[in-house]
């Protein structure tokens, strides 16, 4: 009896089938009207070069396995996206099972998806019982519940997938994490908190936005910035005792420019920079921009300039808008005008050169790399000078390509307040 499972019987029909995998995804963020082109609502996103594996079985509990029919990264483009390469040739006279692990392939990189940080392992997925092809066509596996981690994958696959930042191999790994969302650069990881008050595999651009320090680490071997600057004196900042790292809090340039790429890297991943103007940011941290004492908590952003805010849940207004490109320079005490800027400014300012002139995400990343390598980058300076990070990337945008990139930056960058 054992060795009839091994063949197909002689009634047995063999069939063309296609095997794929969608994630099922719970994102917060999912639906924003204003701009945003890409997983605009919670449907089930195709498992983009996810690790797909397809099992000929026992057609009887416990379901042994007996063979592997394929084993493979899934498609990671194109309309068969999270599907084998190939169909395969099944037969009615057998059964089978598919599975997914939370990895994938995309644009050379390997994004692996853990569910612990300390002794996690990566998540599967399969069908369950198995099944016998019945006919042609295709057999979809779709992920149930786990958002924590298929989230993770989803939104993480999605913007490596969109722009690698020119990295042509390696690895990403990320954690559902109970430590809150960071990109650590010491074990080159990124963790995304998965419980507490702020449960931030729910927000996609939180996701690519660790996502994004990752790849811009690896590229270019940063190190990163400081980020607080001692002022309190932004408002719009919730609560307002906070500072630093709040997306319009006062901030050296160097790091409003090293959070503002990870949000524009974000932005870039869910919105077309190709062929539209307009632009949609959710960021997960409170602000008031009305500054009524009440938080517009992790409303969506149009990071094109000038901001229309939904004001929701509140009524009045319902909306407003933030007046001037230049958040810092309009709404800030300036004080500490020098070497200061906000992360919606340095967000703003590179999405427009974007959509406006030739730089695309890996140029930034190369001319950041390039000041950091080249000037006296003066992370955390004060009063009057020239050789702070504004200075010093808009100098390294002129010595590469002068009449394109220079150009571009020196025409708009006292525009968004980044040039101080």
């Amino acid at each position: 009896m054992i060795a009839l499972l091994l063949v197909s019987p002689a009634w047995a029909t063999n069939y063309n089938v296609d095997i794929c995998a969608k994630i099922a995804v719970d994102f917060s963020d999912a639906d924003l009207a204003n701009g945003d082109d890409y997983i605009r609502d919670n449907h089930d996103q195709p498992a983009r070069g996810a690790h797909l594996v397809l099992y000929e079985v026992s057609p009887l509990p416990p379901y042994t396995i007996i063979s592997t029919v394929a084993d493979e990264w899934a498609l990671a483009s194109g309309t068969s996206a999270g599907c084998l390469s190939s169909t395969q040739v099944l037969s009615s006279g057998k059964s089978y099972r598919i599975r997914i692990y939370s990895e994938a392939l995309v644009n050379g990189q390997t994004v692996e998806v853990y569910d612990d940080p300390d002794n996690g392992t990566t998540l599967t997925a399969d069908t369950g019982a198995p099944w016998i092809p019945l006919g042609g066509g295709t057999r979809t596996l779709t992920t149930s519940g786990d958002y924590e981690v298929w989230n993770i994958l989803a939104a993480g696959g999605y913007a490596v997938w969109r722009n690698d930042l020119g990295n042509s191999t390696g690895t990403v790994t990320a954690y559902s994490a109970a430590d809150g969302s960071f990109y650590e650069n010491t074990y080159d990881a990124v963790h995304i908190w998965s419980s507490g008050t702020v449960a931030n595999y729910l927000y996609k651009n939180v996701i690519a936005h660790e996502f994004g320090h990752a790849l811009m680490h690896r590229r270019y071997d940063d190190p990163g910035s400081d980020l607080t600057a001692d002022d309190t004196n932004c408002p719009g900042v919730y609560p307002t005792d906070k500072n630093g790292h709040y997306f319009v809090s006062s901030e050296f340039e160097g790091g409003a420019f090293w959070e503002g790429f990870a949000h524009y890297y974000a932005a870039v991943a869910f919105n077309n920079d190709t062929t539209e103007t307009d632009c949609s940011f959710h960021t997960y941290k409170p602000y008031d921009f009305d500054q009524d004492g009440d938080d517009e908590d992790a409303q969506p952003v149009d990071c094109a300039g000038n901001p229309v805010i939904d004001n929701s849940p509140e009524t009045s207004p319902a909306s407003f808008t933030i007046t001037g490109a230049d958040y810092y320079g309009t709404n800030c005490i300036a004080d500490g005008a020098h070497n200061r800027a906000t992360e919606l400014d340095w967000l703003e300012f590179l999405w427009h050169l974007d959509t406006t002139g030739t730089l695309a995400p890996e140029d930034f990343g190369t001319i950041y790399a390039y000041a950091r390598a080249n000037y006296t980058w003066n992370e955390t300076g004060d009063g009057s000078g020239t050789n702070y990070p504004a200075y010093d990337l808009l100098s390294a945008a002129n010595a590469l390509h002068s009449t394109t990139w220079g150009a571009q930056w020196a025409n708009h960058d006292q525009d968004y307040g980044v040039n101080r």
